[in-house]
């Protein structure tokens, strides 16, 4: 994120204790104060404030420096600018690095290592105690904690605690804070070798750093040029997730609900299949990535075809650099290695600038191909003028040291010119070019010879006719009189001029109109343009320059009729470009990459306020996999649990090696999911034990459960393989057959949906292509009790009676209605997919069904799509082929309901009574 932000950090927000301290102040200047409310404190005024202070100064190796230099007005920081930021905050509580260190001199250093995420600095304090110094990133450093500096005392580290701090991590992560862990430990003395494995454990920690270093100003406009350009853009970066994420929001790399962010713990679970596939998406975010899943990325988007540019500025990056077909070091912040491994510097370390050279390459290339195709038109001009010469016999129409005229003399400026040409309106709305175009390609070729030849021919005419006044005749080699054949030479070269500075003006644009564009754009070209008449002039009036060259004066009429072939070039070529625009190349609508909104990760209070919670029925059973929390599938639960008045059991699934954190923390995000529902949820633990598969362990609990308990519903994630009907990933789910009899909703977990929470309010389409579907009305149901107007849209596919069975059917919006009388407003949106008939109130009749209701998706950008599963289709993802086929390219959620067989033929009498 170097390239995107301005590279100023500065500390705005100190968490210590649970109290909120602000710090005024801008860059690295030392001025500013500590806030708490509108009271200034130093260091001295709170003993966790210091140690904290303490901690920024020590365990850092940077150094701030003041303008010395005339020219500079602001401090500077040489070394990191994280740690920069520490010690200007530990400047403006009064905490001194040159005293400090004199006081606390160091002992032993641990350097930060991306895989351990944090920095150690061990030291000799004045009473002759040993203690660690650490820094590093919230969630590491707090898992490593085993006590609290809390209130001006070590205590434990209670739950609360740790929940308090990992809600605040998230809090300060949401705004786009870089959030720093501050904690120390004492040790019982000096050693000589300090290892991360012995230190950095049973901490006691301190506090939260929130570090802003806003995007700059140009980012999201450059970031919008590059996506309209089809170029794409994946962050990679070592920072908290939510931190990523609100960075992405703010500069327009997230626009839409289709986005991934993905951390490098996922990534390290993930085999290269599923990574693949999950580089397919347009808006994605890599947080907390390591330089080797770096590498992995670029070699996977590599092997996909796809061109790939690597920024990088640490020696970690330069194998991804070296991988990437481009390679980009930051010239200010990069080290040698990093700029050494790149094949570009960007010296000014803006991502703008990549923006713009893309813009500039662009355009060079392009005035290249011009170039080729403005030179070689007179080159098959004169070309024709030596057929001419062969076939029929006539006289040599253009002399040899007419055509050097031509090639080194007069067209040397025109061609300049044109390479100066500034690049075409709407280059960076064209698709990236092919590795395989070529400079001179048959477009090029055959653009130049079918001018070339008209050109040609035109000046030909006149050469004959001039020739014919002196009495040459067609099949005669040889002009009686000398003058005219001279006369005859220069028309040639005249006509063959005068169709260059036609030329000239068509070949400003490739595809756009040239008459849109005035002289005042390129300033060269009027400059050409006189050069290249002012040379024409002297080759044909100046005596002895006739001589060298075979020219003679001709009469000022042949000038009126020669030129007259310019206008009808530039009509030519603009008549092919507005072919090309209105046939190969219709227009585009403009799209604009707005940058997305800060969105909600949890549902707050107005989405789910019905009131305490009241058990009506049985549980809903949720199998969840520690590994990768479904979001999705817990806030879905969570629906449905308070509609039924139901309790949520979660069955936690994880291997033997899981640790204790990774549980706690995928148990807060549970929470803090369900707490906004007000719902009750127990835990059972399902841990896959030697060789026995987990699915096998969650077989055996959940067959107790279900016998117990007699839930309500099961909602089980699947890899969306399992939905597309795919073999493997059908075998692994083969066990939920056992559960036939009970009511189950497939969710589809894989990446490609993301992995935030859907909108507490969303958007759900239900697409009716066979038979009725009982199931995704009554879920609907559960997931928008809460709404007045549930934002719920319906396609048929076929004739299908409405059943007054559907809940909530009389209060969905109007637009996904279809009535007698009026014209069904959404589906104007819908190509090729007419609507043939109205058939019954509430239903329609679409002809391409899965490509109708997939563009439906797309455009209404619904968030959900639920279908009817079939118990009897298991060995082809319990969904009929069409239904499969849709699911298989939903941009949305899949969801699929299976209910009992005896459940749904019973629905299936009664909508047919």
């Amino acid at each position: 994120t170097g390239t995107i932000t301005e590279g100023q950090m500065t500390v705005k927000r100190v968490w210590i204790g649970g109290i909120h301290y602000h710090v005024t102040g801008e860059g690295y200047e030392p001025e500013g104060s500590i806030m708490l409310g509108d009271k200034a404190v130093r260091s001295g005024d709170n003993p966790e404030l210091l140690r904290l202070c303490e901690v920024s100064a020590l365990d850092n190796n940077a150094t701030i420096v003041p303008p010395l230099d005339r020219r500079k007005t602001r401090w500077t920081a040489i070394g990191d600018p994280t740690e920069a930021a520490l010690l200007v905050l530990a400047a403006k509580s009064g905490v001194s690095y040159k005293d400090e260190i004199k006081r606390q001199p160091r002992v032993g250093m641990i350097p930060f290592e991306s895989s351990r995420k944090m920095m150690t600095s061990v030291h000799q304090r004045p009473d002759g105690e040993i203690i660690a110094y650490v820094k590093g990133a919230g969630t590491e450093v707090l898992s490593r904690s085993a006590n609290a500096f809390w209130g001006g005392k070590t205590v434990p580290m209670s739950p609360e605690i740790e929940e308090q701090t990992r809600q605040q991590i998230d809090d300060f992560a949401r705004e786009a804070y870089r959030v720093l862990a501050i904690a120390f430990r004492s040790l019982p003395g000096k050693q000589e070798k300090y290892e991360p494995q012995t230190i950095e454990k049973d901490l006691t920690f301190v506090g939260l750093v929130a570090i802003l270093d806003p995007p700059r100003a140009e980012t999201p406009e450059a970031v919008h040029k590059a996506r309209t350009a089809g170029i794409r853009i994946v962050m990679l970066t070592g920072d908290h997730e939510l931190t990523a994420e609100s960075i992405a929001r703010k500069v327009g790399m997230i626009t839409s609900k289709n986005y991934r962010v993905t951390t490098g713990y996922q990534l390290d679970k993930m085999p290269d299949d599923e990574l693949s596939r999950l580089l397919d998406m347009t808006e994605l975010v890599f947080a907390r990535v390591t330089p080797a899943q770096k590498l992995r990325i670029v070699k996977l988007f590599r092997a996909k075809g796809e061109t790939v540019a690597v920024t990088g500025d640490g020696v970690n990056d330069a194998p991804a650099l070296l991988e990437a077909d481009i390679g980009i070091a930051m010239g200010l912040s990069g080290t040698d290695v990093a700029r050494e491994s790149a094949d570009m510097i960007l010296l000014d370390d803006n991502f703008a600038s990549i923006v713009n050279g893309v813009e500039v390459g662009r355009s060079v290339f392009d005035n290249l191909k011009k170039f080729v195709v403005y030179v070689f038109t007179h080159n098959w001009a004169e070309l024709l003028a030596f057929i001419v010469f062969v076939l029929l016999q006539t006289p040599l129409p253009i002399a040899v040291v007419g055509v050097l005229a031509i090639d080194l003399i007069m067209e040397i400026a025109p061609s300049l010119a044109l390479m100066l040409e500034p690049p075409e309106p709407g280059i960076m709305e064209l698709p990236p070019r092919s590795k395989k175009v070529r400079l001179f390609s048959l477009s090029a070729l055959s653009r130049s010879a079918y001018v070339g030849f008209l050109v040609g021919a035109y000046a030909l005419f006149w050469c004959f006719d001039a020739w014919s006044k002196g009495g040459w005749s067609l099949g005669s080699n040889a002009v009686p009189d000398h003058t005219t054949y001279l006369i005859g030479l220069t028309v040639v070269v005249v006509g063959i001029m005068a169709g260059q500075l036609g030329m000239l003006f068509a070949t400003r644009t490739n595809v756009h109109s040239a008459l849109r564009l005035g002289l005042r754009r390129n300033k060269w070209i009027p400059r050409a343009i006189v050069i290249e008449i002012a040379l024409l002039l002297v080759i044909i009036y100046v005596p002895y320059v006739q001589t060298a060259f075979m020219t003679a004066s001709i009469p000022p009429y042949y000038f009126a009729a020669l030129y007259a072939i310019a206008p009808v070039v530039l009509a030519v070529e603009e008549t092919r470009k507005l072919v090309l625009r209105k046939v190969y190349l219709p227009a585009r609508a403009p799209v604009r990459y707005a940058p997305a909104p800060p969105l909600s990760m949890h549902p707050g209070p107005e989405a789910t306020g019905q009131g305490p919670f009241v058990e009506r029925s049985p549980p809903v059973i949720l199998p969840l996999p520690i590994a990768h929390v479904d979001i999705n599938a817990v806030q879905i639960s969570s629906a449905v649990c308070r509609h039924l008045g139901s309790r949520l059991i979660v069955l936690r699934l994880f291997e033997e090696d899981t640790e204790e954190w990774e549980i706690k923390k995928a148990e807060v995000q549970v929470e803090k999911t369900t707490g906004a529902y007000d719902l009750p949820v127990s835990y059972v633990d399902v841990r896959r034990s030697g060789s026995t598969p987990i699915s096998q362990s969650l077989l055996t609990t959940l067959d107790g459960l279900v016998a117990e308990e007699a839930p309500e519903l099961v909602v089980v994630p699947v890899d969306h393989d399992v939905l597309v009907g795919r073999k493997r990933a059908l075998r692994r789910a083969r066990w939920m057959e056992r559960f036939s009899t009970s009511r189950i909703v497939l969710i589809d977990s894989s990446p490609r949906t993301g992995e935030r929470p859907i909108a507490p309010k969303p958007r759900i389409l239900i697409p009716i292509l066979s038979e009725f579907p009982v199931g995704p009305f009554k879920l609907t149901e559960a997931l928008t009790s809460n709404q007045i107007f549930p934002d719920v849209d319906v396609i048929a596919a076929k004739v299908v009676e409405m059943p007054r069975v559907v809940p909530l059917y009389s209060i969905y919006k109007p637009e996904s209605l279809i009535s007698r009388d009026q014209e069904f407003s959404v589906f104007k949106a819908l190509g090729g997919g007419p609507l043939l008939r109205y058939i019954h109130p509430m239903v329609l009749l679409v002809r391409e069904r899965s490509r109708d209701v997939l563009k439906f998706a797309r455009d209404k950008e619904a968030d959900l799509m639920i279908f009817q599963g079939d118990w009897e289709l298991k060995r082809s993802g319990y969904l009929p082929k069409e239904e499969r086929k849709i699911a298989s390219r939903s941009p949305c959620i899949n969801l699929v309901t299976l209910f009992p067989r005896e459940e749904v033929r019973a629905q299936d009498n009664e909508t047919t009574s």
